[in-house]
C-alpha cells in the first residue's frame, strides 16, 4: 500500500529543507541467495556497500546483515570471508527497513527542496518538472511506497498537494532539460537579454505573465528567450 508522510528536517548550514520527497520500492525485489558486501563502500551512496558502510558507522553492522537474511539473501561475504546473520536482529534505525532493501535490491529515489538563508540563499531549490512527474507516476503504482516530509511536521496525502494536480507536458520536462542544461548562461544573462524585449500585444504579455504565475516557468523562460534571439537576427 502506498503511504504519504510529512515532517520537518534542519540541516547544519543556514538552509532548511522545505520538502522531501523519498521512493522506494518494496515490491518485486531482485533478492539474490547470495550477496558479496566490499566494507571499502561509500556510506552516502545508496546502494549494497552503501547501506553497509552506514550500518557500521552506526554499529548496525549485525542488524543490517540480519535484514538482508529476512530479506531472503541465503549467503553473506563481506571482503570474500562469509559472515553469519540472524534474521530476527534485523531492525536498523539509521535508514526505515523498507528503504534500506530498496537501496540494495530494487528502485529508490529521493527528491528534496531547500530554502537558504543569509550567506547560503543561492542554495534554495525546488522540485523540477521532471522529478514532480515521476512521483505523479510512481503514487499510481503499487510496488511503491512514498514518503513525504515537510516543515510543519504533519501527514498530508500527496494527492492534496498542488504537485499532485500539476499538468506537466513532456515540451514542459524538454525546457526545464534545456534551462537546467545552461542554467549559468541562461541566468547570466537574464537581466540583459530582457530588460528591453517588448511583447507584440498587450495579449502577449498578459499571456506570459500568467504562464510564469503558473507552472510554466522554464518554458516560458524558454520561449522568452528564443523570442528575444530572433528579433536580434531580424
Amino acid at each position: 500500500m502506498i503511504q504519504v508522510r510529512y515532517n520537518q528536517f534542519e540541516t547544519n548550514s543556514s538552509s532548511t529543507m522545505t520538502f522531501a520527497v523519498d521512493i522506494c520500492q518494496v515490491e518485486d525485489l531482485d533478492i539474490p541467495p547470495v550477496v558479496k558486501i566490499d566494507s571499502n563502500g561509500d556510506h552516502w551512496k545508496k546502494d549494497l556497500n552503501g547501506c553497509y558502510a552506514l550500518a557500521v558507522i552506526k554499529g548496525q553492522e549485525k542488524e543490517f546483515l540480519g535484514l538482508l537474511k529476512y530479506a531472503g539473501v541465503k549467503e553473506i561475504f563481506v571482503d570474500g570471508r562469509p559472515v553469519d546473520a540472524d534474521p530476527s536482529d534485523r531492525h536498523v534505525t539509521f535508514y526505515r527497513e523498507e528503504f534500506v532493501l530498496a537501496m540494495c535490491f530494487g528502485d529508490f529515489k529521493s527528491f528534496s527542496e531547500w530554502q537558504g538563508h543569509g550567506d547560503e540563499w543561492d542554495n534554495t531549490s525546488y522540485l523540477t518538472k521532471e522529478q514532480i512527474k515521476t512521483v505523479q507516476t510512481l503514487m499510481k503504482d503499487p510496488k511503491y511506497l512514498v514518503i513525504c516530509i515537510d516543515e510543519d511536521g504533519n501527514e498530508i496525502e500527496w494527492e492534496s498537494s498542488r504537485y499532485s494536480k500539476m499538468v506537466i507536458t513532456d515540451e514542459e520536462i524538454e525546457a526545464e532539460r534545456e534551462y537546467l542544461a545552461h542554467k549559468k548562461e541562461y541566468d547570466e544573462d537574464i537581466e540583459s537579454e530582457y530588460d528591453d524585449y517588448e511583447p507584440e500585444t498587450i495579449e502577449d504579455l498578459q499571456a506570459e505573465d500568467a504562464a510564469w504565475e503558473d507552472d510554466d516557468y522554464y518554458l516560458t523562460k524558454r520561449n522568452r528567450h528564443n523570442k528575444k534571439k530572433n528579433k536580434k537576427r531580424h
